[in-house]
């Protein structure tokens, strides 16, 4: 499935920044469902609702300029190591578990 984001140096960008954290291969059509999702249930509402590049390039600016990462770490939240250890949670999705 192609996606309506033109601007590849964003796809790039989000390919690295905001994966699918639910599926261990989140490039190319497997990002860009995710994404599709995302543009449906909160893009479509947004400011820029027929501009798909402007959504995901202020989303990812948004990301950088509010640190999420940084907070968490400060509040004793650490994120995982890799993707892998997350399998029990992929195992628990793909069983029907939400």
């Amino acid at each position: 499935m192609l996606f309506l984001v033109k601007d590849q140096n964003l796809v790039s960008r989000l390919e690295s920044s905001w994966p699918d954290l639910l599926k261990l291969d989140c490039k190319g059509p497997n990002g860009q469902s995710f994404w599709k999702h995302e543009w449906t249930k909160q893009g479509t509402c947004s400011t820029t609702p027929n501009d798909y590049d402007a959504y995901f390039k202020l989303a990812a600016d948004l990301k950088n300029e509010y640190y999420i990462l940084r907070t968490l770490r400060q509040s004793g939240i650490q994120p995982a190591e890799s993707m892998e250890s997350m399998h029990p949670l992929l195992e628990l999705q793909e069983a029907g578990f939400r």
